[in-house]
């Protein structure tokens, strides 16, 4: 399981960073493709904290 949040986690920091790139270049970044991914995150970040406090 914390392999698997941390293969999520870094897809989605590098989909995010993917969208700063091209926001700079002039792209529009649609508020869906920005919601699900900031989902992504959130979920991820959740499930993290529930790893880390179950023990």
């Amino acid at each position: 399981m914390p392999l698997l949040l941390y293969l999520l986690a870094s897809l989605s920091f590098t989909v995010m960073l993917g969208f700063l790139i091209a926001e700079r270049r002039g792209r529009k970044i649609k508020p869906a493709e920005r919601l699900v991914v900031l989902l992504v995150l959130l979920s991820v970040l959740a499930l993290s904290f529930w790893e880390l406090y179950r023990y």
